[in-house]
């Protein structure tokens, strides 16, 4: 599946075949950066409100009846990964590598970073390793291009 973002002023999830097909509207609200589970039965994506996010999830076998996240905080939805059983995420200092277990729905603070991630915070599968991108230099240029036309 490809899931993305559409509708102008009334954005919705929608999942497309990667083949192509139709899309049909996963969330009945905004959201952003879908990941769906492990086991392919939900999407989790985040609703924005203060450069925050609420954690939701959806089922695929029923669209349009999302659901809070209960017990899990507030986050920066770019630096999650969703496991089978659970959630690492960056804590609210986006230094602090946490996880959310879905059978007790309680967060447990694993390690702080030395350097926050940018974003792309990624797990293996078997769960013994920890990827993500660190931008450590950013630079840009304006340039005037004349005669383009």
């Amino acid at each position: 599946w490809i899931y993305f973002i559409a509708g102008g002023s009334r954005e919705r999830i929608y999942p497309c075949p990667a083949e192509g097909g139709n899309a049909v509207a996963l969330s009945s609200e905004a959201g952003v950066f879908p990941q769906e589970s492990r086991d392919g039965e939900e999407v989790y994506f985040g609703v924005l409100s203060a450069g925050r996010a609420v954690l939701k999830m959806v089922s695929l076998q029923h669209p349009g009846t999302q659901s809070v996240v209960e017990g899990m905080p507030n986050i920066l939805v770019t630096n999650l990964v969703v496991v089978q059983d659970g959630i690492f995420f960056l804590s609210e200092d986006d230094v602090t590598l946490s996880y959310f277990d879905f059978a007790s729905r309680q967060v447990k603070q694993l390690f702080k970073m030395k350097d926050r991630p940018t974003v792309a915070l990624s797990v293996s599968p078997d769960q013994h390793w920890l990827l993500f991108a660190k931008v450590e230099q950013q630079d840009s240029e304006i340039m005037l291009v004349e005669h383009f036309r």
